[in-house]
């Protein structure tokens, strides 16, 4: 039986989405930013990868900088690096798609390159966690004081896109996978695109704040 698609693109609807799972979207945008700028950084004599990694992986720093003083933790677990909600029932990874990223009119949303085990793993249990439940009741959970783990958990993936110079990025809910890459979603949550500007990256560093400092914080590892 197929299981129809939530595509959220509006921006009141995105708020209140968000909210429920204690996000908000200029903390999500401003990452993304920050981010980009990163990558701006690099030049022909980096490696060819290079600047596709560095967006990705300074995407999930800057999450964790918005978040973690919000009581957020993170994992990296078998070097899959995950934001985790307080309560350990939302889990956030980064993943590249392809060019129906951030197009609430396209269905066919896939991730750019094929994952491996650890996210055929995530994918899989959010299919088990989402059959228990109708449309978005499991997140009634998040307000009792039992933490169910990781077993519990359910796993969405920021996914990124490049083009047309602009960066474009959506939250969404992977819930199943096949052949290394992700077949069908639970639900889409459209963020706006990013305008990627030819601003000199020195312009800009003066205004990123000062980033946060993590010695101290206790790293939550979640196997």
């Amino acid at each position: 039986m197929s299981v129809a698609l939530t595509i959220i693109d509006q921006p009141e609807p995105r708020a209140e989405r968000l909210a429920r799972m204690d996000l908000d979207e200029a903390t999500i945008v401003r990452a993304l930013e920050l981010a980009i700028q990163d990558r701006k950084a690099c030049t022909h004599l980096d490696p060819p990868y290079f600047a596709g990694q560095t967006r990705t992986a300074r995407t999930v720093r800057y999450l964790r900088e918005g978040f973690i003083p919000r009581g957020w933790g993170y994992t990296d677990a078998r070097n899959y690096s995950l934001l985790l909600h307080p309560t350990d029932l939302i889990a956030i990874a980064v993943a590249t798609g392809n060019d129906a990223t951030g197009d609430a009119a396209q269905e066919d949303l896939r991730l750019a390159h094929g994952k491996g085990e650890m996210t055929s793993n995530a994918v899989t249990a959010n299919a088990e966690q989402l059959s228990l439940f109708t449309g978005i009741a499991w997140e009634s959970e998040m307000s009792g004081d039992d933490h169910v783990g990781h077993e519990g958990r359910i796993t969405w993936l920021l996914v990124i896109n490049e083009r047309g110079g602009r960066l474009h990025a959506e939250l969404a809910l992977p819930r199943s996978f096949c052949d290394s890459n992700v077949t069908a979603w639970e639900e889409r949550i459209v963020l706006p695109s990013i305008v990627i500007d030819d601003e000199p990256v020195e312009n800009l560093i003066e205004e990123r704040a000062t980033p946060l400092d993590v010695q101290g914080l206790v790293q939550r590892r979640k196997s």
